[in-house]
């Protein structure tokens, strides 16, 4: 999580003017004008602290990672009571990947500030990355003390999610949807009309299913500023798919902006009444929106779900957004590792108005905000949906339904060896007279990766 400065009310000298320039262009996205305003306000004043944090902050942006931590090392020079400064240090120490000077860091950033939430779970996750569990969890131990939403994030990091794609009894577990040209699921298909390959091998299908499962989803709403012409059709998308919701079914709801704005604001419910409650109490705020970091810790919460009865749900990330991720902690390899591994779908709901919030919806939509959503339907067995009206907006949440209660559930032991760690690409075709001549779209996960064994608890 980066702390951003901002520059003291009242500074009237040259340097706080280029300071307050470069932050106006480091929040409007122009990193490299931000770059130069940076420079200048230090060039007038060497000791001010301000800028050195803002420019090693928009070097992060774009990935100059070692000159962000020379940034931050003037920082820490000039502020070497500052726990922000050491705290940024260890965050660009940790993109290089160099876990011991991130760790040094963040341990200057608590002993200066003992209550520093932030630095612990930085800390704790440097940590995980090093293979060093037993000291992750005492960082943990700490934040449940200090910010147990922090902690519960910082827990997710540490003991992994269970629901995976791959089980050591069952083998390899494939949700498959079926859908014809309008939209709506093919059912009534046989195991005999399913056929799989993993790394382009045939593969023989051990058990199949078809029934019904209850479900198990996170219902991920944005509430960045750029969501501002969107929120009413948000709210009233997310009722229409929590009205769809079965007794057995259970949902949390999660709201979020920035990173450190992601807040889960309903606990997994079947209460209707509940969650409606708190779909009303969402509301836009102002700041960057950071998707990646939301579906990873959605993503995260979902598989770790475990029901009281132990009976099987499928289970999803269902996300409302208009797909321009800002601000995120996590990258969108970081992300797509995750989902290869958990037995999660992610259906992404694009509502983009454009950046003036005026364009109509998804008139517009960027090549790469397409590009994106699609990707994390394709690499999970999901969907991304991009309706242009009201009236396709509110078929997404039937459509969408519909899809998740008429999946097959398919299992096979894979023919050749696999090596934990490494993505396995796999490929369903179905074959039926029940098709006709129209081939459907065949919606399945494009892959997985077995995990390492998790650590115990």
């Amino acid at each position: 999580m980066w702390l951003v400065v901002a520059v003291a009310a009242g500074q009237k000298d040259d340097a706080a003017t280029y300071n307050a320039r470069g932050l106006e262009a480091y929040k409007a996205g122009k990193y490299p004008d931000a770059i130069n305003f940076f420079k200048q306000a230090i060039k007038l004043r060497k000791d001010y602290v301000e800028p050195y944090l803002n420019l090693g902050n928009a070097y992060v942006q774009i990935e100059e990672y070692r000159k962000a931590v020379e940034s931050f090392k003037q920082a820490t020079k000039f502020a070497p009571s500052s726990a922000i400064a050491f705290n940024n240090l260890g965050l660009a120490y940790y993109k290089l990947n160099d876990y011991r000077k991130a760790i040094e860091a963040y341990d200057n950033a608590i002993r200066l500030d003992p209550k520093f939430a932030t630095a612990y779970y930085n800390l704790g996750v440097a940590y995980v990355d090093d293979a060093k569990n037993e000291s992750a969890i005492q960082q943990y131990k700490v934040l449940k003390t200090i910010d147990p939403q922090l902690a519960r994030k910082l827990y997710l990091e540490i003991y992994k999610p269970a629901a995976t794609v791959f089980g050591a009894t069952t083998g390899i577990r494939l949700t498959v949807g079926v859908v014809d040209p309008q939209g709506a699921p093919v059912t009534g298909l046989s195991r005999e009309d399913f056929h799989v390959s993993d790394e382009s091998l045939p593969q023989s299908i051990t058990s199949f299913s078809d029934a019904n499962a209850s479900l198990v989803y996170a219902l991920a709403v944005d509430a960045s500023g750029s969501m501002r012409a969107a929120l009413p059709q948000e709210l009233r998308l997310s009722k229409a798919i929590v009205q769809r919701n079965e007794a057995a079914d259970e949902t949390s709801l999660i709201q979020f902006v920035s990173s450190d704005k992601i807040e889960t604001v309903q606990e997994f419910s079947s209460d209707k009444n509940v969650l409606n409650n708190q779909l009303d109490l969402v509301y836009i705020e102002g700041g960057q929106s950071a998707i990646l970091d939301a579906v990873y810790l959605a993503a995260q919460s979902v598989a770790r779900y475990k029901s009281e009865d132990g009976i099987y749900r499928r289970r999803a990330v269902i996300l409302l957004t208009d797909g321009e991720d800002r601000a995120s902690y996590y990258n969108l390899e970081s992300l797509i590792k995750l989902l290869n591994r958990v037995d999660v779908q992610v259906f992404a709901i694009c509502m983009n108005h454009g950046p003036d919030g005026e364009s109509g919806l998804n008139r517009n939509v960027p090549k790469g905000v397409k590009e994106f959503l699609t990707l994390l339907g394709s690499e999970t067995g999901g969907w991304a949906f991009f309706p242009k009206n009201n009236s396709e907006l509110d078929a997404v949440a039937s459509q969408l339904t519909d899809i998740l209660r008429h999946e097959y559930v398919l299992n096979y032991k894979p023919s050749s060896p696999i090596l934990a760690g490494t993505y396995r690409r796999v490929n369903v075709n179905v074959s039926s007279s029940r098709l006709g001549p129209v081939k459907p779209a065949i919606i399945v996960r494009s892959g997985y990766v077995v995990p390492e064994p998790p650590p115990a608890p």
